[in-house]
């Protein structure tokens, strides 16, 4: 499984994102496991919030109400031309940790960011 599996660095926040919205609670203490792991911010709040929900949720949420919306519309081409994300996992890292860089995109590029 890519979200507990460390040699997989890359995406983890939408393979705990998607192990929440399908309320799959059988993940819960290896995505806990994980979480101790991290290193980047951004999955830290990712992952926090999945475990949030996989504690408190009794089935999967509605479709409006999953947690894969919560990582914004907004492409990479859209920031690197100075629109603001809409990432709420970003907006929270920055929050967090006072580091406005977390949500500064310099270039468009479609390969996935280490988590």
């Amino acid at each position: 499984m890519a979200a507990t599996d460390p040699a997989s660095t890359k995406n983890l926040g939408l393979a705990a994102a998607a192990l929440a919205d399908l309320d799959a609670k059988h993940a819960r203490n290896a995505i806990g496991a994980r979480a101790e792991t991290l290193d980047n911010p951004v999955a830290k709040e990712v992952f926090a919030e999945a475990l949030t929900r996989l504690d408190a949720q009794h089935g999967p949420p509605a479709a409006a109400a999953r947690m894969i919306w919560l990582f914004g519309r907004k492409s990479s081409t859209e920031q690197a031309l100075g629109n603001e994300t809409d990432n709420v996992f970003v907006e929270r890292a920055i929050a967090r940790t006072k580091n406005t860089e977390l949500g500064v995109v310099y270039e468009a590029d479609d390969s996935a960011p280490k988590d």
